[in-house]
């Protein structure tokens, strides 16, 4: 080995004030050939060994001796904190749909997650994560109750920040591959439900506001609970009764527009007098309890939370919204465009719900056809005694059995057709 192919150089730099630094600092032949450097120590002794011993390996690296290390080499082993900071920074920068932001909800719900499976996983570094210890703390966070669904989503956010670091090289492989799907169909006790007409009356006649208008928004509008949050009062065209949910704060991230009927309009005109154009629309509104005020409000509105058609909560009034403009006769397409859902699967199968009165005006109109096609069969087979009477005479005929069997005094004959009994 020559040392041409080894050659390292140490030097030290100074400041603008002219000082030297006390770090020693040396370059050397990389991988590639190309000069390379780094800093070292405030010793020049060790410095001189790790020039020495990276110069070495660029040397045997390029002879072909050493494998090149990889970007999962290094970068796996580094904090794992480092790289969730990186992801929470790409997201909140550009992780959203198309290239937007993330919204500020599902970033806050993102670092929360990550900060429990690093807990929950007990990891220091990416090469930490396994697929049995991500399995078996799954395990362990069902065992507390929580359904099929949550099971997914927090798998899911661990698997895009996993996924994330894959495409980057941080790791060589990705360890989640292989983890099996949660169940996250929901049982009656959780399946959410759509309001009842006179449910919504009961709800509004006790809720004061400003939570009645972010009812009767929400009713109208079909908008989440965080997209109502998001309004300003700038947001309101009083002019064409239109309310705007701007693109970076809608969960599919696309603009919409939202009619608004006369009266709500007029209301919320009240509601944001002498207000800014850039003031929240609901600013002492706490989104994140919406839930727990709404149940509040039902109890004394007199709603049961749960039925046997499932539970009612904040997020059935916007199920409440696709059902009525199904159940007022709005075609799939309507339907599905004032939803915001990009599959018409979503609207009639997810949120569309049987409503208990259609579903008994249904059974009563089936069963109206099912008797009616019964008494059509029996009038059809009076019908036909009648004519058997008249072909073999009505005193020839007593208790037939029924319309295609034979009757006690008279049979059959093959080509002579019917004819009583021979005496």
């Amino acid at each position: 080995m020559s040392r041409a192919k080894v050659a390292y150089w140490l030097y030290r730099t100074r400041g603008a004030d002219g000082k030297v630094h006390p770090r020693w600092r040396f370059r050397y032949h990389g991988p590639d050939g190309k000069l390379a450097g780094g800093t070292g120590y405030t010793d020049k002794g060790e410095t001189r060994r790790l020039a020495q011993q990276l110069a070495l390996e660029a040397d045997e690296i390029r002879r072909g001796v050493r494998k090149a290390p990889q970007a999962a080499d290094t970068e796996g082993l580094k904090p794992i904190a480092e790289h969730i900071e990186a992801y929470l920074d790409w997201g909140n920068t550009q992780g959203g749909r198309g290239g937007r932001p993330w919204a500020k909800d599902y970033a806050a719900k993102q670092k929360a997650c990550l900060a429990w499976w690093t807990e929950a996983l007990r990891v220091g570094t990416l090469k930490d994560i396994t697929l049995p210890g991500v399995e078996a703390a799954l395990q362990e966070y069902a065992k507390t109750g929580v359904t099929g669904k949550t099971l997914s989503n927090t798998a899911g956010m661990l698997h895009a920040f996993v996924a994330w670091c894959t495409e980057r090289k941080f790791l060589s492989t990705n360890p989640l591959e292989g983890l099996r799907e949660f169940d996250t169909s929901v049982s009656p006790k959780n399946f959410r439900r759509a309001f009842t007409l006179e449910e919504v009356g009961k709800l509004l006649a006790v809720t004061p506001e400003p939570r009645n208008l972010i009812y009767r928004l929400a009713l109208v509008t079909g908008y989440r609970a965080g997209e109502i949050k998001s309004l300003c009062v700038g947001d309101l065209d009083f002019e064409n009764l239109t309310v705007l949910l701007h693109a970076e704060n809608a969960k599919d991230r696309r603009e919409a527009v939202a009619a608004l009927p006369t009266d709500l309009a007029e209301a919320l005109a009240r509601h944001v007098e002498g207000r800014a154009a850039e003031d929240e629309l609901f600013p002492e509104w706490e989104h994140n309890h919406a839930a727990d005020q709404i149940t509040l409000d039902m109890e004394r509105a007199g709603i049961e939370k749960r039925t046997f058609h499932g539970k009612a909560d904040f997020h059935s009034l916007r199920t409440t919204h696709v059902n009525l403009g199904i159940e007022l006769g709005f075609d799939v397409k309507t339907a599905q465009a004032l939803a915001r859902h990009k599959d018409p699967h979503m609207t009639m199968n997810v949120y569309g719900r049987a409503n208990a009165d259609c579903l008994r005006a249904a059974v009563e109109k089936l069963g109206e056809a099912l008797e009616g096609a019964k008494t059509a069969r029996i009038i059809q087979m009076d019908d036909k005694r009648e004519v058997l009477a008249l072909a073999a005479g009505a005193e020839n005929i007593t208790q037939p059995h029924d319309v295609y069997g034979v009757g006690e005094n008279f049979e059959v004959v093959g080509a002579r057709g019917i004819e009583p009994p021979r005496g």
